[in-house]
């Protein structure tokens, strides 16, 4: 779900990183888990949710954030929750 929105995911070896990260992440919760996903600008990043580490979500770094960045970070967080939940 985030490959297609994210160029730099379209590398296999990328994906397995990111994948490896989110279940780590589910397996074993940490409050600061981040992940960028779009080098080198780092605006979008997979966060713990701050009420729930177990999930993850998707945070919009960009400042400031635009109406379509808001857009997309709530859409994909809620993607990522019915996924893993």
């Amino acid at each position: 779900m985030l490959a297609p929105e994210f160029r730099d995911l379209a590398a296999p070896a990328t994906v397995g990183i990111v994948r490896g990260a989110i279940e780590r992440q589910l397996d074993a919760p940490d409050a600061i888990f981040e992940v960028i996903l779009d080098l080198p600008s780092a605006n979008w990043r997979l966060r713990a949710h701050a009420a729930h580490p177990a999930q993850v979500r998707l945070a919009c770094h960009r400042y400031p954030s635009t109406a379509a960045d808001r857009v997309r970070e709530s859409g994909l967080s809620a993607e990522l929750d019915r996924v893993h939940n």
